[in-house]
């Protein structure tokens, strides 16, 4: 599937989706595109976007973090603070249903975005419980789904069951096709959903896989916070910050995903 038609299809969701976070500057081009390919919900947060401090709900936000975790936050003016930034703002606006969607832009850190998702939107305690799903998209547009579990655990046979169920019907959405999982490292060549068992695995086999097929990279979403939650790697083009913008409009446009 081309990066046109992914736009396309994400255009026809009706899931909101905020841009926070990173280069703010890559956003503002990234949310100018989306919007020309027909994603006109998207809104960047920062500069030349919302700005969280003359926002109607910073006071919300600032209070949901608060009462999320009481300590964490000095004081109602701390609080305030806290929510004026960015990313934190746009979380807090999709766990009070104001977004159904929120992307971080490069030069976030994953643990900041980890962070941040579960203080607004909550999620497992610890570690546990917390994986990652994105896809490949290769030169002649298929896109290739994959997950693992990020939190610096293996995955054991029924936890990757789980959590294949879950991507594959992350990709159906996303793809707009019939999902074939694979555990790896079990594989036939066939599947457009693949399962690593632990993270390191995961991230070695689909760096080398997008060197060597010069495919994009799009994602990471946060598997296991209360909301769609996505970000991109560190050396993501501006290309690969769009598709995943798009995929995870897709992933949102569901009610209870």
């Amino acid at each position: 599937m081309s990066l046109d038609r992914l736009l396309e299809r994400a255009a026809a969701s009706p899931a909101r989706l905020l841009l926070a976070g990173g280069d703010n500057a890559q956003l503002r081009q990234v949310t100018s595109r989306l919007a020309a390919g027909g994603i006109r919900s998207a809104q960047l947060v920062g500069d030349g976007g919302l700005n969280p401090e003359s926002h109607p709900r910073h006071e919300s936000v600032a209070s949901l973090l608060r009462s999320r975790a009481p300590e964490r936050v000095r004081d109602a003016i701390h609080a305030l603070d806290l929510a004026a930034d960015p990313l934190r703002f746009a979380l807090g606006l999709a766990a009070l249903g104001e977004a159904e969607a929120v992307v971080a832009g490069t030069g976030t850190p994953t643990t900041e975005l980890i962070d941040a998702a579960r203080w607004t939107l909550g999620g497992p305690d610890g570690d546990g419980g917390l994986c990652f799903a994105g896809w490949l998209q290769l030169g002649d547009g298929r896109l290739i789904a994959f997950a693992d579990c990020g939190a610096g655990t293996r995955l054991d046979a029924a936890g990757q069951r789980r959590l294949g169920e879950s991507v594959a019907g992350l990709h159906a959405r996303v793809a707009g096709e019939a999902p074939k999982v694979a555990l790896l490292p079990g594989f036939r060549g066939e599947e457009n959903v693949l399962i690593f068992p632990d993270g390191a695995a995961g991230s070695l086999a689909l760096r080398i896989a997008k060197q060597l097929a010069g495919a994009r990279f799009l994602g990471p979403l946060l598997l296991g916070v209360g909301g769609v939650v996505g970000g991109v790697a560190a050396d993501a083009d501006e290309d690969e910050l769009v598709g995943t913008a798009a995929a995870t409009v897709l992933a949102a446009g569901r009610a209870g995903t």
